[in-house]
C-alpha cells in the first residue's frame, strides 16, 4: 500500500489537475465525468486512427488502457453510487482509539484510473474522515484539511519525537481550519523545547469540536529546572470548545473545579492531571460533579481523585448519595485505595455498563494485609454487583490482587476490583504469591449472596489451604463452570502439581459427627449417601491450565468423579486439561490422564503444554498444543 509520505506517489495524492490526457481523452473533472463522450466512441476512433503517425505506439497503448478501464461495468455506475461504494473504505476515528496503524483504506482507489482518481479527490467526505498524521508528515496534513474543505474534520497528529517546526506547523494547520475540526487527537512528547507550542494548540478555540484527545506525555531535558513542573502552563480551557462531548486529557491541569468543567461532557477520562489552583474537598467534589454531570456516560479518573480531593477533608453526611443518572461507565485507575472508598461511598455506582476500580497500597500495613474492603465503599449494600454476580475470577499475581466478572441478565454489568502495591512506597515488598488463600476469603464474605455460575482462580494454586477451597465450594454451591490456572515458573514438578485436596474438595462432602461438613478424601468402597452431598452438583465444565500430572494426581480426580456419580450427580459433561508436561513425556502422560478420566466425562478435551518450567525462551522447551476429544 502506498505511504502518503511516499515521494514517489506524491504526483499522484497532492496534485490538483488529472492526470495528462491521453489519445482522444480530454482532462476530466468530476462535474463533467458523467457528460463527457462515451469510452466506447473513444475506443472505436482510438482504433480508427491507430496508424496515425502522430503518436507513439507507447501513447495509444496506454490510451487503449485508459479506455477499456472505462468501459469496465462498475464505471457505468453513476457518480453518486460509486461514491457510496468508497465510503465502505472510510474509517473513523474514536475516543478508543484515537490513531491507526497504516494508511487510509481508500488511499489506493486513486491509483486505479484518472476517473476514481478525480472522485476521491473531489469528495470532502472522504478526506475528513481520519486524518492521520505521524512524524511530522505536514505535507498530509495540509492536503488532506485542504481538500476537506467546511465538512466536518476528525484529525489525528501523533508527533513522539520531533523538531519545535513540526508542532508549530501542526499548530498553524490547525488554527487555520479551527472552525470546521470536530475531533481532534493529539499525542507528543513534552518537553521545554516545545511546550509553547503545545500551549499554542490547547489555547487555540475550536468550536465545532466535539472530542478532545490530549497526550502529553512528557519527558525532561537536561535543561529542566529541579522543582518547576513542566505541566505548569499546559491548563485546558473548557470555554474555548464549547460543543465539547468527549474529553480524553492525559498530564495537563484543569483549571478549577466547578460544574462547567462538565458542561455537556457525555466522556471524561483525566490520567495524571490535577488542578491548576488548591486542592477541593469531597463535598465540593461531589458537588461539582452532581451538579454538572447530568449528561455523563463515562467518567475515568486515574491519579487524579487522590491528587485533587483533600484528605483530610471533613466527612460527607453518611446518607449522602450522589446520583448521575446516564452514567454506564466508571473507572478509578491508579488512585489511592482511601480515595476510591470515600467517593464511592457517596456515588451510586451504574447498575449496567462497566465498572473499574484500581486501587494502590502505600503504607507498609496495607501492603502485608491487602483488603478489597479499603476501596469499596463503607456501605456494602450500595454495590450491586456483590449480591448480582454471576462469573468472577480471583487474579492473584506480584504486585495486584484482583477479582472481576460480570453480571448477566436484563442489565449486564461488567466490574473489576484490583489492589496494587505503591513500589515508591517501601522497597521491600511482600510476597503476594501466598496470598491467593486470602483473597479467597475475601471472594466469599464479598459475594457471599450472589448467584455465581462460574469461576476462574489464576495463582499459586499450590500455596492455598484446604479450608480455603472447602469455603468456595461449600458458599458458591450453584456452580456451573470452573477453571483453575497454575501460575508457577519452578522447574520443581512438586509446585507445579494441584494439591490433591483441591480435586477433594469438588468431590463431596460429609457431616461430620459434630454437625459441620467435611469433604471426602479417599474412595473406600460404595460411598452411603447418607449425610453426604454433592458439591457442585450442577457442575458442567472443568478446566485446569498448566498443572503438573503423575498418575497418582490422575488417579484422584478420577476418584473424585466416580464419588460424585456415585452420590446422584450426572457424570460431568466436559473436562478441559492444559497439563504442564515434560518434555519427552508427553505420550505417557496424555495416555495416563485419558485412561484414568475418560470413562469418568462426556467430553475431554486436552491442549498440552510440552516443556521445562522457567520463561518461554530457555533452551530446549518448546510449546506444543495437541486436542483430543473423547465422547
Amino acid at each position: 500500500m502506498a505511504d502518503p509520505g511516499d515521494e514517489a506517489a506524491v504526483g499522484l495524492y497532492l496534485a490538483e489537475a488529472s492526470p495528462a490526457p491521453f489519445y482522444g481523452l480530454p482532462p476530466i473533472d468530476a462535474q463533467s465525468r458523467n457528460d463527457s463522450p462515451s469510452p466506447e466512441e473513444l475506443l472505436t476512433s482510438l482504433n480508427e486512427d491507430a496508424d496515425r503517425s502522430a503518436h507513439s505506439p507507447t501513447l495509444r497503448e496506454l490510451s487503449r488502457r485508459a479506455l477499456e478501464n472505462a468501459v469496465a461495468p462498475i464505471n457505468k455506475l453513476p457518480t453518486e453510487m460509486l461514491l457510496e461504494v468508497f465510503r465502505h473504505f472510510v474509517t473513523h476515528l474514536s475516543i478508543h482509539e484515537p490513531t491507526g496503524d497504516r494508511p487510509p483504506e481508500w488511499l489506493p482507489l486513486m491509483g486505479v484510473c484518472r476517473s476514481w482518481c478525480v472522485l476521491v479527490r473531489s469528495t470532502p467526505t472522504i478526506w475528513s474522515s481520519a486524518i492521520v498524521i505521524r512524524h511530522g508528515n505536514l505535507r498530509w496534513l495540509e492536503l488532506s484539511l485542504a481538500r476537506s474543505r467546511e465538512t466536518p474534520a476528525s484529525l489525528a497528529i501523533s508527533l513522539p519525537d520531533v523538531s519545535f517546526d513540526s508542532e508549530l506547523c501542526s499548530t498553524v494547520a490547525v488554527r487555520s481550519h479551527s472552525h470546521h475540526i470536530r475531533q481532534l487527537f493529539f499525542t507528543t512528547v513534552l518537553t521545554l523545547r516545545n511546550k509553547r507550542s503545545v500551549k499554542d494548540l490547547m489555547d487555540t478555540s475550536l468550536p465545532a469540536l466535539t472530542t478532545l484527545y490530549l497526550d502529553l506525555a512528557y519527558r525532561l531535558s537536561f535543561h529542566h529546572v529541579p522543582g518547576v513542573p513542566i505541566t505548569a502552563k499546559m491548563v485546558l480551557d473548557r470555554d474555548r470548545y464549547p460543543s465539547l462531548t468527549h474529553l480524553h486529557l492525559k498530564v495537563g491541569l484543569i483549571p478549577s473545579w466547578t460544574s462547567s468543567v462538565f458542561k455537556n461532557l457525555q466522556y471524561l477520562s483525566l490520567i495524571s492531571c490535577r488542578l491548576s489552583t488548591h486542592h477541593v474537598s469531597l463535598t465540593q467534589f461531589l458537588d461539582a460533579l452532581e451538579n454538572g454531570g447530568q449528561h455523563l456516560e463515562s467518567i475515568t479518573l486515574g491519579g487524579f481523585l487522590t491528587a485533587t480531593v483533600l484528605a483530610e477533608s471533613p466527612e460527607v453526611e453518611p446518607d449522602r448519595v450522589g446520583t448521575l443518572p446516564r452514567i454506564r461507565t466508571l473507572r478509578l485507575i491508579w488512585e489511592d485505595a482511601a480515595c476510591i472508598s470515600r467517593l464511592a461511598s457517596h456515588l451510586r455506582l451504574p447498575a449496567s455498563g462497566e465498572i473499574d476500580l484500581q486501587g494502590t497500597l502505600a503504607s507498609p500495613d496495607e501492603l502485608y494485609d491487602p483488603q478489597f474492603a479499603r476501596l469499596l465503599p463503607h456501605y456494602l449494600r450500595r454495590i450491586p454487583f456483590l449480591h448480582a454476580a454471576t462469573a468472577l475470577e480471583v487474579d492473584v499475581h506480584n504486585p495486584r490482587i484482583k477479582i472481576s466478572g460480570n453480571v448477566s441478565g436484563h442489565q449486564a454489568l461488567m466490574f473489576s476490583i484490583s489492589l496494587h502495591q505503591d513500589y515508591s512506597a517501601i522497597d521491600d515488598h511482600p510476597l503476594w504469591i501466598s496470598m491467593l488463600g486470602d483473597a479467597l476469603a475475601q471472594v466469599v464474605a464479598l459475594f457471599v449472596d450472589a448467584p455465581l455460575r462460574s469461576l476462574t482462580v489464576q495463582g499459586a494454586l499450590e500455596m492455598t489451604r484446604v479450608q480455603a477451597w472447602d469455603a468456595v465450594f461449600a458458599t458458591f454451591s450453584r456452580l456451573e463452570s470452573v477453571k483453575l490456572c497454575m501460575d508457577s515458573d519452578s522447574d520443581d514438578r512438586y509446585y507445579t502439581a494441584l494439591p490433591l485436596f483441591l480435586y477433594h474438595t469438588l468431590g463431596v462432602s460429609r457431616t461430620t459427627s459434630f454437625g459441620t461438613p467435611d469433604h471426602v478424601g479417599d474412595l473406600l468402597g460404595p460411598l452411603d449417601a447418607d449425610g453426604v452431598t454433592v458439591r457442585c452438583p450442577a457442575l458442567q465444565t472443568l478446566d485446569i491450565q498448566g498443572a503438573y500430572w503423575t498418575p497418582l494426581h490422575s488417579r484422584s480426580l478420577g476418584q473424585v468423579l466416580e464419588m460424585r456419580e456415585q452420590a446422584g450427580a450426572p457424570r460431568l459433561p466436559r473436562l478441559i486439561l492444559a497439563p504442564h508436561i515434560p518434555e519427552n513425556e508427553e505420550l505417557s502422560v496424555l495416555k495416563s490422564l485419558e485412561e484414568s478420566l475418560q470413562p469418568f466425562v462426556h467430553d475431554l478435551l486436552f491442549s498440552s503444554r510440552v516443556g521445562g518450567g522457567g520463561g518461554d525462551d530457555e533452551p530446549g522447551q518448546s510449546l506444543l498444543t495437541v486436542s483430543h476429544t473423547y465422547r
